[in-house]
Formats: structure tokens, sequence, C-alpha cells
């Protein structure tokens, strides 16, 4: 025991400084082949082992580590990587990066923080094109806002007869709508009115629209009623 004790004492002591790098670096692969690492030396001249993790199959997928120590994984154009393994990775950590959702509960130690962007002029987007959240100069998140116009031509002291329908403009978002002389029923679901089947709209009723409004039928209840309606896009 003595003796064994001993070996690894002068084995330490004849051990060379860490800033001696060997060249080369070496060990074996899966096959027992021997490989070359690589070497890389800081600026104090400590030497590392740059050991790179390398797709057996294709050497073009391998992760690397950059100045700031982050890690990178290249993926050659046209791969797919290992979702389910990514995904399984990231729901491991869920417990650990989401808080609770009562009121008054205290917060997780971390969370998964979202972002936007600013933009001095709002961009104006197409058909499947996508943005990220858009935030005002001082960060707090724009909501959607519009200003509307008129879409086309308004209807007039529209006469209500019996499941009496609008002429919508194409474009038509909203309507305000005013009922005068008598009161009316409507329906929105493409079944008739009549004087006893549809919602009762008293004379007098003004009211903004945004519902189904080429599919309103009405039906006066009794007398001359009318509708005006202004069309908003």
């Amino acid at each position: 025991m003595k003796r064994l004790l001993l070996t690894i004492a002068l084995l330490l002591v004849a051990s060379p400084a860490f800033a001696a790098c060997p060249s080369p670096l070496t060990g074996l692969d899966a096959a027992r082949n021997v490989q070359n690492f690589g070497v890389t030396v800081d600026g104090s001249g400590n030497c590392y082992g740059n050991v790179a993790l390398v797709d057996g199959t294709n050497a073009a997928n391998k992760a690397t580590v950059n100045a700031s120590g982050q890690l990178y994984v290249t993926i050659p154009s046209g791969a797919a990587p290992d979702l389910t393994t990514i995904n399984a990775s990231i729901n491991s950590d869920v417990p650990d990066v989401t808080g609770p959702l009562n009121a008054g509960a205290a917060v997780a130690t971390k969370m998964l923080v979202g972002g936007g962007q600013y933009l001095a002029s709002l961009p104006t987007m197409t058909n499947t094109q996508q943005i990220s959240h858009l935030m005002d100069i001082n960060g707090r998140l724009l909501t959607g806002t519009r200003t509307f116009v008129s879409s086309g031509s308004q209807q007039n002291n529209l006469a209500i007869g019996t499941n009496t329908q609008l002429t919508v403009p194409a474009g038509t978002v909203c309507a305000q709508i005013t009922h005068e002389v008598a009161s009316v029923r409507r329906t929105s679901d493409t079944t008739s009115a009549s004087a006893a089947n549809g919602t009762l709209i008293p004379a007098g009723a003004q009211y903004q629209d945004c519902g189904p409004l080429a599919a309103y039928k009405y039906t006066a209840v009794s007398g001359s009623p009318t509708v005006t309606v202004e069309y908003f896009k």
C-alpha cells in the first residue's frame, strides 16, 4: 500500500503544467481508432482540449461554442433537427420556467419573457405575412385601433315590408342603423321574419351593428316602418 501511494505521488509531481499543450491531443473513437482533438490556448497560455459534438454519419452536423460561451448547433440546409428530443428537453424544464395562474400566488424563480418591436412607421402587411408584437416608443404594447370610413352608399328611409333585406356595400364591417315610424322584427339566421318572429326593434331605435348585415331580414310589425343605414369599413 505504501508503494502504491508513493507511485501516485511521484506521478502527480511529475505531471506537466497545465499550460503545456501536448501535441497532438488524441483519443479513441467508437471504433477505437485514434483521433486528434483540437487544442485551444487562452490568453494566459492555458491549454484546453477542444472537443466538438459531431454527427457520426455527417460531420457537417455539429455543435460549437462561441467566444461568449454560447452553444450553437449547425445543421446543413434542408436537414431537420430532432424536434422530439428538443421538445422533451424543453418540457422537462417547464415546471421551472412557468408561474401559477391564480391571482396572488408567488411567481416562479425563472420565467419566459416575451418581447416586442418599436417601429417609427407601422408596416403594411399582406396575406400570410407575420410580425412580432409592436410597441410604442415607451415600450407599451400597441393594441388594435382603427378609423372607420364610409364603405359605400347609405340607404335612407328604406321602406320595410316583409323580409326586406339591406344592400350592403362590399367591404362593410359595421353600420349605423336608425329605425323610424313603427316597430319591426328582424332575423339574422336566414329564417323569415314575421310580425311575431324575430328580434323586436321599436321605432326610434338607433345603434351600431357589426353583425351579418347582408343576412338580416326585416318585417313590419304594423304601420309603414322605415330604416336608414350608414355603412362603414
